[in-house]
């Protein structure tokens, strides 16, 4: 199977934990990472509009810089699954994908029904608008 095919290939189950990993916080030492256990958590990443160029974003970003961001939150997500993590990958050009993180995170809740959702403080609150606080707090 491909890496592309890899990260497309979505599970469905329950998880304990639901752990988000945003694009710069990319550390297998994170304590997030560090805690989480193989047979019950899963990792949820997304790539959104609202954090890549192009229409919709809210940071101008070089297409060389958004390639490389990418490519390294892709890498990230294919190494965690080669350690026996499972990981929901959201990829830009998935036609399901929401376009936000809010939506996105209540998309994975819908489908993997954590029982609880943890996530390192973004580097940038804005990310971490009142949708994606709403879903954390009421568990969407």
């Amino acid at each position: 199977m491909s890496s592309s095919s890899r990260l497309d290939a979505s599970f469905n189950g329950a998880v304990r934990h639901l752990i988000i990993v945003l694009g710069d916080q990319l550390d297998h030492d994170a304590t997030v990472i560090r805690e989480l256990d193989p047979e019950l958590d899963a990792i949820l990443m997304m790539e959104v509009d609202a954090e890549a160029s192009g229409s919709g974003a809210s940071i101008r970003s070089h297409k060389q810089r958004t390639a490389f961001f990418l490519s390294a939150m892709r890498h990230f997500a294919l190494e965690q699954m080669d350690a026996g993590i499972r990981v929901r990958y959201i990829k830009l050009d998935a036609p399901q994908n929401t376009h936000a993180l809010g939506t996105e995170l209540k998309r994975a809740v819908r489908v993997l029904s954590p029982k609880l959702i943890r996530m390192t403080h973004p580097g940038e609150w804005r990310v971490f608008d009142d949708h994606v606080l709403d879903c954390m707090i009421s568990q969407c």
